[in-house]
């Protein structure tokens, strides 16, 4: 393992236990980078993490942090990253936001249904002018 790698799996763990300890803080933090930041890096890594941190369906190494985020933090987040795809110019990480939707999305609705509004938010991008939100909606 290389030192970059080495850097890059500490920094991992760091954040792992940031999302235990302060969920809210790190994942506000996390969604804004995800939007705003000028780095493709940054922006990949911020759905990449996210995606894994709230989904109920990932790998059996991380536990869903969901049910421990506050409301208005999990509304931030869910609206958030329909922007973040919405303004995203790089096609990986558009991929990447729709399977942190798509996976976000499936965890809530196994708990009772907690994004409502996410089938309408599909459709509209479904029937959108541009290509490529309609594929995204089909992601």
């Amino acid at each position: 393992m290389g030192a970059d790698e080495s850097l890059r799996k500490q920094s991992e763990e760091q954040l792992v236990n940031g999302s235990r300890t302060n969920p809210n803080e790190l994942f506000q933090i996390l969604t804004s980078l995800m939007k705003n930041s000028p780095e493709k890096d940054v922006r990949a890594f911020c759905a990449v993490f996210l995606r894994k941190q709230l989904s109920a369906y990932s790998e059996s190494s991380f536990e869903s942090q969901l049910s421990n985020l506050s409301p208005e933090v999990l509304a931030a987040i869910k609206s958030t990253l329909f922007a973040a795809l919405e303004s995203e110019t790089d096609a990986l990480i558009r991929h990447q936001l729709c399977d942190a939707i798509g996976e976000i999305g499936g965890s809530l609705y196994e708990q009772d249904n907690k994004w409502p509004e996410l089938i309408t938010q599909i459709f509209a991008l479904l029937q959108h002018q541009n290509p490529i939100f309609q594929d995204a909606a089909l992601r």
